[in-house]
């Protein structure tokens, strides 16, 4: 086993530390990330009307509407209009927060995919390279960027707790394969 000093250590550290930028800052640049505006820039928002001086109306409540529940069920946001009362009325469901969302988590899946694929790409590099310092910058960037990536996608990505716990047991599992492969494979005595 190598000695590591305090120069290849800081190496290490920084290669491991800008390749996880790296992977990002280059995925950000290739694969932007979906913007709410670019998806809902239509918002209307209901102008100010001024009341109606001596005239006295019965308004009923609009969330109370058939056409307001059913626009929250299908996680739609009811958008009104006013009628000749002046009263507000339901007019349309905008969805476009739903499919930013839906538009989202499939974004966040795709860089998670992407992200773990390039880390374990860069852990197994990393314990295959030859020169020291680099090799372990690699390992522990790979190990950076797989923990960021999922750390992402569970906090960005609509997740299933169940789903959760598979993915962290798949990588725990991947990480002990390749390191028994390689470092205790590597120490066996051989037969």
């Amino acid at each position: 086993m190598a000695i590591i000093n305090l120069k290849q250590t800081g190496l290490i550290i920084g290669i491991a530390i800008l390749f996880a930028f790296f992977v990002y800052f280059v995925i950000e640049a290739v694969y932007p990330s979906p913007k709410y505006e670019d998806l809902c820039n239509n918002i209307n928002y209901m102008e100010p009307t001024p009341a109606k001086v001596g005239i006295q109306v019965n308004c009923t409540d609009p969330w109370q509407s058939k056409g307001v529940q059913e626009c929250s069920l299908d996680k739609g946001s009811p958008e009104f209009k006013q009628d000749q009362n002046g009263c507000d009325v339901f007019d349309k469901c905008n969805y476009c927060g739903r499919d930013y969302e839906n538009l989202n988590n499939d974004y966040q899946r795709n860089v998670f995919v992407l992200t773990a694929i390039i880390g374990i790409g860069a852990i197994i590099f990393g314990l295959y390279f030859g020169v020291e310092f680099v090799a372990g910058g690699f390992l522990f960037g790979g190990i950076l960027t797989l923990a960021y990536s999922t750390i992402r996608y569970f906090s960005r990505g609509n997740v299933d707790k169940w789903l959760r716990v598979i993915v962290i047991f798949i990588e725990i599992l991947i990480l002990i394969w390749i390191g028994y492969k390689k470092v205790v494979g590597k120490n066996k005595p051989k037969k």
